[in-house]
């Protein structure tokens, strides 16, 4: 889906190893990344990849995983709770 995302607003996507990526920025095999702004960070691509957009257009694939002892410790008013499907 992403694949088709990056084609949809005219880019050529690249699938590589994540462990690949930083390198690949590097030496200008790719110029650019789909990423959270964490990994933007914490895998310092900060350092080879000048500009940087934030675009939230991934946000609804995010899930989050609890256990249900930490599930049924949140309080009935919580958000999470209240949008359970």
């Amino acid at each position: 889906m992403l694949e088709e995302e990056i084609r949809a607003l005219g880019g050529v996507p690249q699938v590589m190893a994540f462990s690949e990526v930083y390198q690949a920025l590097q030496t200008g095999v790719v110029d650019g990344t789909e990423n959270p702004i964490s990994n933007f960070y914490t895998q310092k691509m900060n350092e080879v990849q000048k500009d940087l957009t934030l675009t939230e257009h991934a946000t609804w694939a995010i899930r989050w995983s609890f256990n249900k002892k930490f599930w049924d410790g949140l309080p009935p008013t919580c958000a999470a709770r209240s949008s359970r499907r």
